[in-house]
């Protein structure tokens, strides 16, 4: 992107690329990966020219994710499920509702559909409250599953297991493998290898797809790279995804799989009160446990969301 943009002038739509490129690197440190960040920045300066670019246009770019408190959480863990279920069963109306990018996650649901020989799996914290309004709904086949990178990582027994489902990611791109079918046969073979490594967490994964019996499953999760949909393709023939968003270098290859191209909403979405601040990935041991917002502000707030999400 450096070299096709430099030293010319842009149009409106080459900008936006310019923008979600460096929205892209702005939250790899703002989710915590600050060494790839870096490394990045050292390297090639992605940083630092892609700002040059939008400087050169008079343009700034996309706005950060707004801060908002540390979150803070109980010390006893509960199960995920029940617990999950409960808070949405208690919705209020409060300040919350009135976030306008809510509607946008109702929508995206909308876009999803609900189809009777189907099994819903919500991949959390990021997908609670479209888990939310298919609940409020009377959805039966709905499974939360609080599988991220802390899941992956403390049920595989290692430090960056997540990192090694996600390289077979960027290698297929480097390959050529653009096209949907490609692309997913060539991270299965790779993804599979690097389970294989990991024993515990193949059989926890294995264990929660054996506990599905519909004929196909849909994967509902914010984006980014796909990575656990990805990988649960890899295990169960009958899992497909959907995803809100994705990162521009995925957007021809993800397609139909993803609700908007609008990278720069990916943090709004994943960054709700009630997707960021309710509740932690715990422990598993066949089903999911959590640790909840020890704050009632967090609390209140996270019943607003789902108040809008679900009336």
């Amino acid at each position: 992107m450096l070299k096709k943009f430099g030293g010319r002038t842009l149009s409106a739509e080459e900008l936006c690329e310019v923008k979600r490129a460096l929205k892209v690197l702005d939250d790899l440190e703002d989710e915590g990966y600050t060494a790839l960040s870096n490394g990045l920045e050292s390297k090639f300066g992605c940083k630092s020219a892609l700002r040059a670019i939008l400087t050169r246009h008079g343009e700034t770019p996309f706005p950060s994710a707004a801060q908002k408190p540390s979150a803070k959480f109980e010390e006893e863990e509960v199960e995920a499920k029940e617990f999950l279920d409960g808070v949405i069963k208690s919705k209020r109306r409060c300040e919350a509702a009135e976030d306008e990018f809510l509607q946008e996650l109702r929508a995206y649901c909308e876009w999803i559909g609900c189809d009777d020989d189907t099994a819903y799996v919500f991949l959390l914290r990021d997908a609670f409250l479209p888990y939310a309004y298919y609940l409020s709904k009377g959805r039966d086949a709905l499974y939360p599953w609080v599988m991220g990178r802390a899941f992956i990582n403390k049920v595989a027994g290692g430090e960056c297991v997540d990192d090694e489902l996600r390289l077979p990611i960027y290698e297929a791109l480097e390959k050529g493998y653009e096209d949907i079918a490609s692309f997913k046969a060539y991270c299965k073979e790779r993804m599979l290898g690097v389970l294989g490594k990991y024993p515990s967490l193949l059989a926890a994964i294995k264990g929660l797809l054996g506990g599905i019996s519909k004929d196909k499953i849909c994967v509902v999760e914010s984006g980014y790279c796909g990575t656990i949909p990805l990988m649960l393709c890899a295990l169960d023939e009958r899992v497909d995804f959907r995803l809100f968003t994705t990162v521009p270098f995925l957007c021809k290859t993800y397609a139909d799989k993803i609700f908007c191209k609008r990278y720069e909403d990916l943090r709004k979405f994943e960054t709700t009160y009630s997707q960021e601040y309710l509740f932690e990935f715990s422990s598993f041991d066949g089903k999911f446990f959590v640790k909840p917002t020890s704050d009632p502000a967090v609390l209140l707030r996270a019943l607003g969301e789902i108040f809008a999400m679900t009336e």
